[in-house]
């Protein structure tokens, strides 16, 4: 204390001017005579640099050293004392802090009056005083927002994904019109719009985004990337572009807001290169191509007497036949040709750039049109122009960054992507195995009818077959596209199969401590309350834990997620005894199957007491971690 007080004093005389020595102050006198005139009571005081002077002339005073101060909180919480001080001076050579500022402190500089402050408070008066102050605030209540709105002309599976997230965690989701919101509440976090919609239109939301923004909620939009090359961009409607990694890097265990693992590399490759070969004016060019071949269709659909439901679409329409329906449908089936059926005499149709002449021509006759593609085109002649001749039509620059304009020949793109393979892992360093390319398997449509997808149907049965031997399960979901979902699908049908006893009260879900981080982010996003399992040095399950833990929660236990084997590799012995503690107690078993594999042929969760898995077939069950996608991780 002693050697630390001298250094800060002697810096403190030096940092008047670094470069010179410590000198001698004088002049005590003069300074502590207008201290003391300075002071109005006896817990005034003053402070330089740390240095309390707590009426430094006061402990001179006969009747302060025989009735000391009893407040003497601050005296042995803040700065030197009077000991310290002594010390500190003595070393400087000086009789007082008086004299340390009398030579410190320039005169010129120095306050010549009073400082113009309140007079001291006592405790009591502090209080008061702060609490009159505090009575001017107004504390209004603060509700979460709870209520999300959709649009209902987003596309049917998005607002289905929305809606079983929210589920799960307490937000209401509203299907509403932009003009049936209402954001003068204070309940609504945000809003969903698709931009062009799922029917194809498009129109403007800069007044929903502005009303939203108003009511202090957010405006979030789904759109399509390909439409964006021509169309106004949503950015320039108000709405925040929100940008992700193929993987969660900063998985906050059950603080988390994203339970994603899997990394989509192989597919955010794919997207990328696509952008870099073409460019944005290639970009530009395969978006009017398309657009320009949903204008023809749209006049030949015209022409033949169908009523188009918008007049401002990009590559999808939405059409009220003027025949019926089941005719258009049964021509279409002659074309090997899908439409979207909406009811009610009304069909939908969608292009793409893969989109020909003849697709054109194909789709004119089955709606009856009688001209080809080639004649309506020449007809229209210069009046193409839809978007292009809107006020929705892009006017700001995209993709500006120099990769983007560089290597749009194949023998670029190929250097490029050569240079870039050079610095990661890639099939000419081992072996990555990759989806089936097959047309008969690439080129389905995920929504075409199961009967055009009978080979699909064979694989997944056979596949489900395997998986439930594999896994001694019942039977098995192919819907997840990653572990992480798989864990989150898993963890809504435990919460549905106990919402179906009546057991809608049980939340709890119980997690080691060494389980991996999307165990609890998917359990907290499930809408169930995390409490953490003790392990030992070995990662083994603490038993005694977790039976205090049962016992704790068995009128609200829910789940436990596991992982087996654990993420030390190791098999515990009690894993039957876990899986049995937490059925005797109204319970589900969730076992992790990121090390499914090392279980294959030797054991089954099934056989041993869980009840859900998830398993990672695009990662660790068969091949190499990290491989890229596409994800798969169904559930048993």
């Amino acid at each position: 204390m002693q050697s630390c007080a001298k250094s800060w004093v002697i810096l403190f005389a030096k940092s008047v001017n670094p470069h010179a020595p410590c000198r001698h102050i004088c002049g005590i006198n003069r300074i502590f005579g207008k201290l003391q005139n300075r002071i109005q009571t006896r817990n005034a005081f003053v402070t330089v640099r740390g240095l309390r002077t707590s009426a430094v002339y006061a402990a001179s005073r006969q009747i302060d050293r025989i009735l000391p101060r009893h407040d003497d909180f601050a005296e042995r919480h803040i700065g030197p004392g009077e000991r310290e001080k002594r010390e500190m001076l003595d070393v400087l050579g000086l009789e007082s802090i008086a004299q340390l500022i009398e030579d410190t402190v320039p005169e010129s500089i120095r306050i010549q009056r009073s400082m113009k402050m309140d007079d001291p408070l006592c405790e009591n008066e502090v209080l008061e005083h702060l609490q009159k102050i505090a009575s001017k605030n107004k504390v209004w209540r603060q509700n979460k927002r709870r209520t999300f709105y959709i649009d209902p002309r987003c596309h049917p599976q998005t607002i289905a994904v929305v809606q079983t997230r929210a589920n799960y965690i307490g937000v209401k989701t509203v299907l509403k019109l932009p003009h049936e919101m209402d954001f003068s509440g204070k309940d609504v976090s945000g809003v969903l719009f698709q931009y062009p919609d799922t029917d194809g239109r498009v129109e403007d939301f800069t007044a929903l985004v502005d009303r939203a923004h108003k009511g202090g909620a957010l405006a979030c939009c789904a759109t399509d990337l390909l439409a964006l090359c021509v169309l106004r961009p949503p950015g320039e409607f108000g709405v925040y572009r929100l940008a992700l990694q193929t993987r969660e890097q900063h998985i906050r265990r059950d603080k988390a807001t994203s339970n994603i693992c899997t990394a989509q590399a192989l597919l955010a490759n794919m997207a990328a290169m696509f952008g870099v070969y073409h460019g944005p004016q290639g970009l530009k060019h395969i978006a009017e191509r398309t657009h320009n071949a949903a204008l023809i269709l749209a006049e030949g659909l015209k022409r033949a007497g169908h009523r188009l439901h918008s007049e401002m679409f990009f590559d999808t329409l939405k059409v009220s036949c003027s025949v019926a329906a089941k005719d258009i449908l049964e021509r279409a089936v002659q074309r090997e040709i899908n439409l979207r059926v909406y009811g009610e005499g009304v069909l939908g149709v969608s292009l793409d750039e893969t989109v020909t002449e003849r697709d054109l021509d194909d789709l004119l006759w089955v709606f009856g049109c009688e001209s080809s593609a080639e004649l309506i085109a020449e007809k229209m002649g210069e009046r193409v122009k839809g978007i292009m001749g809107s006020p929705f039509k892009r006017t700001s620059k995209y993709l500006t960054h120099t990769i983007f304009n560089s290597y749009h020949s194949e023998t670029n793109i190929v250097r490029y992507m050569k240079r870039l393979e050079n610095k990661d892992i890639s099939l000419v360093h081992s072996m990555i195995p990759l989806p089936i390319t097959w047309n008969e398997f690439a080129n389905l449509h995920p929504f075409c009818p199961l009967d055009q997808a009978e080979g699909y149907q064979q694989l997944f049965r056979q596949l489900e077959k395997d998986l439930c031997e594999v896994t001694g399960y019942d039977k098995i979901s192919f819907q997840p596209n990653s572990g992480a979902q798989g864990e989150y699908a898993g963890l809504a049908a435990i919460k549905a199969y106990l919402n179906s006893k009546g057991d809608a009260h049980r939340t709890v879900c119980l997690i080691p401590k060494s389980a991996h981080g999307t165990n609890p982010a998917s359990a907290q996003m499930a809408g169930m309350k995390v409490q953490v399992v003790e392990v030992d040095k070995d990662g083994n399950i603490d038993m005694a834990n977790l039976k205090a833990l049962v016992d704790k929660h068995k009128a609200n236990l829910a789940a436990m997620m596991i992982t087996y084997p654990s993420t030390f590799g190791v098999f515990e012995e009690s894993i039957g005894d876990v899986c049995n503690l937490i059925h005797q107690n109204g319970g589900q078993v969730y076992l992790d199957g990121a090390n499914m594999n090392a279980q294959v042929g030797l054991c089954r969760p099934g056989d041993y007491g869980s009840d859900v898995s998830h398993l990672n077939l695009h990662k660790t069950f068969c091949i190499p971690h990290g491989g890229g996608g596409p994800g798969m991780g169904p559930i048993g």
